[in-house]
């Protein structure tokens, strides 16, 4: 059970960081510089893939790379809140260059929490970061947690994000081909 609350606290945290990103106040000419970075980073990244499976294993690489780190005892717990508190101060860079201010940001931003590749990749997060404190408190020798747990709940995080690669890029390959009125 404390295992849980942990995940559903580093959950919870997590967004909360993303959206303290968001609301950020970033000078003009950062917020240009970091949504310029964005837009080549997609330029450069994203567009080439023209094959789906391909952009979510890119998708999926990405996210693990940064996922990973969070697995360290104790600086996991840490790592994954900065992570998204800079998702979200590039998010709210994107925001300013397109002239977006106030509620309306919450709002953008609320619904890219709800997308299912981002909830997915919150999911894998949570655990990944809950597992750095269970790491942490079995090598001070708290010996009834079992490192199999450690390697099941690793298994299942990176299957998730495999996943949420999968949909993510399903759901870029679909905005990049509907009309705008769909969205």
């Amino acid at each position: 059970m404390e295992r849980a609350l942990l995940g559903i606290f580093m959950f919870m945290l997590l967004i909360a960081s993303f959206i303290l990103g968001v609301l950020t106040p970033l000078n003009p000419d950062l917020a240009e510089n970091l949504a310029r970075s964005v837009e080549d980073y997609i330029e450069d990244n994203i567009v080439p893939r023209k094959d789906i499976v391909e952009l979510g294993i890119f998708i999926f690489s990405h996210n693990l790379i940064r996922a990973l780190p969070m697995l360290i005892p104790v600086v996991g717990a840490i790592w994954g809140p900065i992570v998204l508190y800079i998702t979200g101060i590039y998010s709210n860079a994107i925001m300013i260059t397109l002239g977006v201010f106030g509620p309306e940001k919450l709002k953008i931003a609320g619904l890219a929490l709800l997308t299912p590749s981002t909830i997915l990749e919150l999911v894998a997060y949570s655990l990944f970061s809950s597992e750095s404190i269970a790491i942490f408190k079995y090598l001070r020798g708290e010996r009834d947690y079992y490192l199999s747990y450690t390697v099941a709940i690793t298994i299942v995080g990176i299957s998730i994000l495999l996943l949420a690669g999968m949909i993510e890029a399903l759901e870029i390959r679909r905005a990049m081909i509907a009309p705008s009125f769909l969205y």
